[in-house]
């Protein structure tokens, strides 16, 4: 099973959710508190405690689905017994979850509710409510498509502009070289009526120079 839940601009990459894993008895520690309360510490690897902490909500979801199994298994058992168990604390780091439980418990049925625990978190189903709860949210993959989308805008603009100001400066260019051959043709206009009125004068003093020649 794989979920949409790495961006890059544009564009979705799909990367797969790695299941989570629970060692059959060293990730299970369990004890026997005050009040006979039933006490464990469950750590999960492959499961970012942040998701959980961020959220408590999920907590309640791990613990409702741990009880249901303990409850069935206590039932198998003929054991009568209330399953109200509630996770108290959430400890861990970016690889593993712990998960701080608790459970009242009457004392005549310690022994088969340690039990139920214990086969409880080795259960497909709970692995598998685990590794659901862990994976991020639609509204957290639609946040991300969105920011996908703005990037891809964003990326878009910018390339819009770049093309623009280069044809600015295209543009600009021409000009100039348009400027520059516009002004050496003034320079040869203006050349040439020079050459022009140096001609006219000569023309003139010649003329003047025969009439002279005449009288």
């Amino acid at each position: 099973m794989s979920f949409n839940i790495v961006f890059q601009i544009g564009q979705k990459i799909t990367k797969s959710i790695k299941p989570v894993q629970i060692g059959c008895h060293r990730d299970h520690q369990i004890t026997i508190g005050k009040y006979n309360n039933i006490r464990g510490v469950l750590a999960v690897k492959s499961c970012p405690s942040s998701t959980f902490i961020q959220k408590p909500s999920l907590c309640t979801s791990i613990s409702g689905a741990l009880a249901s199994l303990v409850k069935k298994g206590l039932e198998r058992r003929r054991v009568s017994q209330k399953c109200d168990i509630s996770i108290d604390k959430v400890l861990g780091d970016t690889k593993q979850t712990e998960f701080h439980h608790s459970l009242p418990c009457e004392k005549s049925t310690h022994a088969a509710a340690i039990a139920e625990l214990k086969n409880a978190v080795t259960h497909p189903s709970f692995h598998d409510t685990l590794t659901q709860a862990k994976q991020p949210d639609s509204k957290e993959l639609s946040s991300g498509e969105e920011d996908g989308k703005d990037a891809a805008s964003d990326h878009s603009s910018h390339d819009t502009l770049t093309q623009a100001t280069q044809a600015d400066s295209k543009e600009l260019s021409c000009g100039e070289e348009v400027g520059k051959d516009a002004a050496s043709d003034h320079s040869s206009h203006d050349t040439l009526t020079q050459a022009k009125q140096a001609d006219s004068k000569e023309l003139s003093s010649g003329q003047e120079d025969g009439k002279d020649a005449a009288c």
